[in-house]
């Protein structure tokens, strides 16, 4: 049986360290985050995130490219397809910039609701 599907905000465990990034990326974009890690000052923090399609992906990407270089955040963002899950996407920050790019995104939800973190 098939049943229409809605997006709904869930409770997970993540790293304390980029818990409030995650938070920020999903009511800025309204994504599906699967993954992320605060890294360790070597390796980079990552969030690990999906959207629903591709001109989804590519729209979404190009507004965090803008976003991130507006605010001189440096970031990495990468996409992989594959046949099961669609378009997936990886944000990677320098443990460093966590909060610079938590709030870059937090900027931009205050641009489009007029409205700061709920």
């Amino acid at each position: 049986m098939s049943h229409r599907t809605v997006m709904v905000k869930v409770n997970a465990l993540v790293d304390e360290g980029i818990a409030d990034l995650v938070v920020a990326m999903n009511n800025a974009f309204n994504i599906s985050t699967r993954d992320s890690c605060q890294g360790d000052g070597v390796s980079p923090a990552y969030v690990y995130f999906h959207a629903p399609g591709e001109s989804v992906m590519y729209n979404m990407c190009q507004n965090m490219r803008n976003l991130m270089n507006t605010e001189q955040v440096e970031f990495s963002l990468t996409v992989a397809w594959t046949h099961e899950s669609g378009p997936i996407g990886c944000f990677e920050v320098t443990h460093a910039q966590i909060d610079a790019a938590r709030k870059a995104f937090v900027k931009s939800i205050i641009r489009e609701t007029g409205k700061g973190e709920k």
